[in-house]
C-alpha cells in the first residue's frame, strides 16, 4: 500500500510550470502551507487523503487520473458518501483534498461539475446525520452553578471562574483548558496561565490573553472580559479562583490544589463533569463546551448589545456567528419591532 501510493507523487516531467518567484519566497510559501493549520487539522487532513487513495485504489483508476486528481474522480468519490453522512462533511473532505493538491504544488481539477455534484450530496443528507444544534448556557444555568458550587474549595473555584470567563468572553472551551492532565505536557503552553489576565483600570476592562486560538494559532489573541454585577463578574470569580488556588504567574488558570495541596491541570473533561453534575441536579441535559460560547453570544444579543459589537467581542467569523444565534423570535423582536421612523 505504502508503495502504491508513492508512485502517486509526479515525476520531473508531469511538474506543474516553474515558479516566477525566487527560492526563498517559494520556501516560505512551502512553510505557510505547513503550518497553517493545527495539528488536529492537519491530522483529520491527512487522515481524508488516505482514504481517498484507498478509494482510488478500490476502484482501479489510472494512476495518472489520481494526482492531480480528475474532476470525474472527485465526483465519484463525493458521490460514494451520498445519502450516508452529511454533505457538509463530505465538503470538508473535498477542501482537505484541494489543500493536498495545494501542498504538492499540484493543480486542482474540480470545478462546476463536482461543485454540482457536492449540492445533491448535501440535499441528500440523511435525517439521522442533522444534528440538533447544541443548546446554549443560560444565565439561569450560571446562577445554579453559583448555588450549588462551593466556592471556597480549590476545585469549585477554579469551575466558576473558568464558567464565567468562558461565557462572558464567548470562548471556545479548548482555548482556556487542556485535555492534557499534565502540567509538563507540550500542551500545557497552548493554555493561558494567570499572567495572561491583565486587571481593569479607569478607562478598560480585564482583559485575558490566549497563546493559542483556532483562528490565529500560536500568534495568540486577547479578549476582554466584561464587568458584570456580582456574583457574575468574571474578574471576581478569577480574582477568587486566584486566592483560594495560591495562583502565580506561569500557572494555568485551569488549575486547581487538590487535597493534598498538590497542583492539578483542571481538564476540559473535569471541567464539563462538574458542570453537568450541578446542572443535571436540576433537570438539564448533558451541555457541551461550546455551549458556553453560543450562551455567552445570545447573552449579549438578547441584551440588546450591537451584534456587531458582539460578533468583534466573541471573533466571529461572519458565518459562522449567524448560525450560532439562538432564540431567534426574542432576537427578532428586540432588533426589528417599534422601530422610529426617520
Amino acid at each position: 500500500m505504502a508503495r502504491w501510493r508513492r508512485r502517486l507523487i509526479p515525476t520531473s516531467n508531469a511538474s506543474p510550470k516553474s515558479s516566477p518567484v525566487d527560492s526563498s519566497t517559494q520556501a516560505s510559501i512551502a512553510s505557510a502551507l505547513k503550518n497553517a493549520h493545527s495539528s488536529s487539522t492537519a491530522s483529520n487532513f491527512s487522515r481524508i487523503r488516505k482514504e481517498f487513495v484507498r478509494f482510488c485504489r478500490s476502484k482501479h483508476y489510472a494512476k495518472r487520473d489520481i494526482f492531480p486528481a480528475h474532476e470525474d474522480i472527485l465526483c465519484a468519490y463525493a458521490l460514494s458518501f451520498a445519502a450516508n453522512i452529511a454533505g457538509s462533511t463530505v465538503r470538508v473532505k473535498m477542501s482537505a483534498l484541494k489543500k493536498w493538491h495545494a501542498y504538492n504544488k499540484r493543480p486542482w481539477l474540480g470545478g462546476a461539475k463536482l461543485q454540482s455534484i457536492l449540492d445533491y450530496v448535501e440535499k441528500a443528507t440523511p435525517a439521522s446525520s442533522r444534528l440538533p444544534p447544541r443548546a446554549p448556557v443560560t444565565t439561569s444555568m450560571l446562577q445554579h452553578l453559583f448555588h450549588d458550587l462551593d466556592l471556597t474549595q480549590p476545585l469549585d473555584a477554579a469551575v466558576f471562574a473558568i464558567a464565567l470567563m468562558s461565557f462572558f468572553s464567548q470562548l471556545r472551551l479548548g482555548e482556556i483548558t487542556s485535555s492534557h492532565r499534565s502540567l509538563t505536557h507540550p500542551k500545557a503552553s497552548n493554555i493561558p496561565c494567570f499572567e495572561h489576565v491583565t486587571p481593569p483600570t479607569d478607562r478598560s476592562p480585564p482583559t485575558l490573553f490566549l497563546p493559542q486560538t483556532k483562528t490565529s494559532g500560536h500568534k495568540g489573541d486577547s479578549v476582554i472580559l466584561p464587568r458584570q454585577e456580582l456574583p457574575f463578574d468574571a474578574w471576581s470569580a478569577f480574582r477568587n479562583h486566584c486566592r483560594v488556588n495560591e495562583g502565580k504567574a506561569s500557572i494555568p488558570i485551569a488549575s486547581f490544589l487538590d487535597a493534598k495541596r498538590k497542583r492539578v491541570i483542571l481538564t476540559t473533561k473535569m471541567f464539563l463533569q462538574r458542570c453537568n453534575a450541578v446542572w443535571a441536579s436540576h433537570g438539564f441535559h448533558r451541555f457541551t463546551g461550546h455551549s458556553f460560547r453560543i450562551g455567552g453570544t445570545t447573552f449579549f444579543l438578547l441584551s440588546r448589545v450591537d451584534p456587531q459589537v458582539v460578533k468583534a467581542m466573541g471573533r466571529w467569523r461572519s458565518d459562522a456567528f449567524l448560525r450560532y444565534w439562538r432564540s431567534l423570535d426574542a432576537l427578532a423582536s428586540i432588533h426589528t419591532e417599534y422601530l422610529r421612523f426617520p
